[in-house]
């Protein structure tokens, strides 16, 4: 059956990113460890079967961890021609799980560097999907955290 769900997912997004191309919309897909599209080259093998300039990576950079064989900030190069958002958080081998940063063996630094030097304008949003109840402290939290790694980067 994995190969009805692919096709049923080929299918599914080839007509919403027909719709995007007429309208003018980037997608941005994320690869979600555990799915059935859960690495970036299964995200490339999305793409190729799709075949829409419409269709862009939603890159998570924990996932990226947990699903890549390259670091973080390799993925970055490898992708930036289709980048369209990132997600950021941290992440520990081998669990999946949103960490608020410095808790995990994420190095940002590497990472923001990767982004400057692909000229990556777009969005890059802090994921930390259990800490809603606490977000203004986290996004204050973050912001610090990512401004250091930021210097650290220069």
């Amino acid at each position: 059956a994995p190969d009805v769900l692919r096709q049923r997912l080929v299918e599914g997004v080839e007509a919403i990113a027909r719709r995007a191309e007429t309208i003018g919309v980037a997608l941005g897909f994320e690869p979600e460890p555990g799915m059935l599209v859960e690495s970036v080259g299964d995200f490339l093998d999305l793409r190729a079967a799709v075949a829409s300039p419409a269709l862009g990576l939603t890159l998570d950079l924990g996932h990226c961890l947990l699903t890549e064989i390259d670091a973080p900030e390799k993925v970055v190069h490898r992708v930036a021609p289709m980048l369209v958002n990132v997600h950021a958080e941290d992440m520990r081998r081998p669990t999946h799980e949103h960490l608020a940063f410095g808790l995990g063996e994420m190095s940002f630094g590497p990472i923001l560097a990767a982004l400057r030097d692909v000229e990556y304008g777009g969005l890059v949003g802090v994921e930390l999907s259990r800490d809603g109840h606490r977000a203004p402290e986290v996004a204050k939290a973050a912001l610090a955290y990512l401004r250091a790694a930021e210097r650290e980067a220069a």
